[in-house]
């Protein structure tokens, strides 16, 4: 506790601590997919004020499979979410840099397997997904890679504008 307390002092000596703001920013989000942009995003949004952005849906998978008294199976389902949230609130600091806190999830079904078992089919997910979030200082107006990953993976490119 008292190593945060001394680097939030430390911070506001340095000039880097957080200003209060009227500041409206204009904000372009672009989850990619090699070339193809998957989900362009545009918005404004105020100075401290987080906003969000995602395409999410929910598929049914097999919770679990029961036999029942009469020897049949029974199956339950749960829902599994799956596409991307992008969360972030921008905040200007006293120094006019632009710290970013940001928050992604990514999930993505790659096959839906389907194993009998008794009298049904369990449907059993094989998912790739990406979580990351930091703070971090952006450049305003230049592109601002916040998550990069494999080649099959999504990429969020952030930029943003004072207004």
């Amino acid at each position: 506790m008292k190593k945060q307390i001394l680097a939030a002092a430390l911070m506001m000596l340095g000039g880097n601590a957080l200003a209060t703001s009227d500041t409206t920013y204009k904000v372009t989000v672009q989850v990619t997919q090699g070339d193809v942009i998957l989900a362009p995003y545009t918005t404004l949004v105020r100075d401290g004020e987080e906003f969000r952005y995602a395409e999410t849906k929910e598929i049914d998978i097999t919770k679990e499979v029961l036999t029942t008294a009469d020897g049949k199976s029974k199956e339950t389902l749960q829902p599994l979410k799956v596409g991307f949230d992008f969360r972030a609130t921008p905040r200007q600091q006293m120094n006019g840099d632009i710290l970013l806190d940001f928050n992604y999830e990514d999930v993505r079904l790659e096959q839906m397997r389907e194993i009998p078992v008794g009298d049904v089919n369990m449907k059993l997910p094989d998912v790739r997904a990406i979580t990351a979030g930091s703070q971090i200082a952006v450049e305003e107006n230049a592109p601002n890679v916040l998550v990069d990953g494999a080649s099959k993976d999504a990429r969020v490119i952030f930029t943003i504008e004072k207004q």
